[in-house]
């Protein structure tokens, strides 16, 4: 690891109050509830699997399921080999999935740095899912995701609430989703963070910075997730609008 990197680990890793116990996030002794079903509930409750282009499969088979099995797979993966390399020690030779990802992050100058960070904005809480440090050491949040090949675009109206402007697809959701945790990264880090959604295919390697359209909308979602009670105080209406 370069220095400036070390450097960030250390200061990261030395907040301890906000981890994840037992399947959930916490912060000192709060049990907080997750970022993405809060998402999902409130910004795109009745959206449905497009489907994909006829021959591309999602990563480990095809289907949406297979897609999300790759990606849990490759974070654990991306995660032991930044542990490794953090330790000095030999890593095995990487997945395609992972190889693809590691290059892709070299080309931007990117070197992981903690993998799986535990950030919170109560009563809310997620996990960057690879914190990465620039050429100097700065901050990069990055979201990775596998597959979606073929309907990364494919919407079903408009997103709700705040996000009623952009279209309700894959892309929009994970931009928020990443808008979200960057913005919790801040509040838990003090340190304001650059964001990459990063996305894997059999294609290749895609790389997107957070749009600061949605960056902008980060702290009306998190004040939105936090007042509801429950998944049934969202409010889930939503209004016709172009669509980004």
């Amino acid at each position: 690891m370069r220095q400036p990197t070390r450097e960030l680990r250390a200061r990261i890793c030395a907040r301890t109050d906000v981890r994840r116990e037992r399947g959930a996030f916490v912060a000192g002794s709060e049990r907080l509830r997750g970022l993405t079903d809060g998402l999902r509930s409130t910004y795109w409750p009745t959206y449905r699997y497009k489907g994909k282009d006829p021959g591309v499969t999602n990563g480990a088979g095809g289907g949406k399921r297979a897609g999300m099995a790759r990606g849990t797979a490759v974070d654990a993966e991306l995660a032991r080999l930044t542990e490794s390399a953090h330790r000095g020690e030999r890593a095995a030779k990487p997945s395609t999935y992972a190889t693809r990802a590691l290059a892709a992050l070299e080309r931007l100058g990117l070197e992981p740095c903690v993998p799986q960070v535990a950030v919170a904005a109560a009563p809310i809480g997620t996990a960057v899912d690879l914190l990465c440090a620039d050429q100097e050491g700065k901050p990069v949040c990055v979201e990775l995701k596998c597959g979606f090949d073929g309907y990364f675009d494919r919407g079903c109206g408009p997103m709700r609430n705040e996000m009623r402007a952009f279209l309700d697809s894959p892309r929009w959701q994970h931009m928020l989703q990443l808008a979200c945790t960057a913005r919790m990264f801040a509040r838990t880090h003090g340190i304001h963070p650059r964001a990459l959604l990063l996305r894997i295919t059999e294609r290749g390697a895609h790389f997107y910075w957070l749009d600061k359209r949605v960056a902008r909308l980060a702290d009306a979602a998190l004040a939105r997730l936090a007042s509801r009670k429950n998944k049934k105080s969202y409010n889930q209406r939503g209004a016709s609008s172009n669509f980004a």
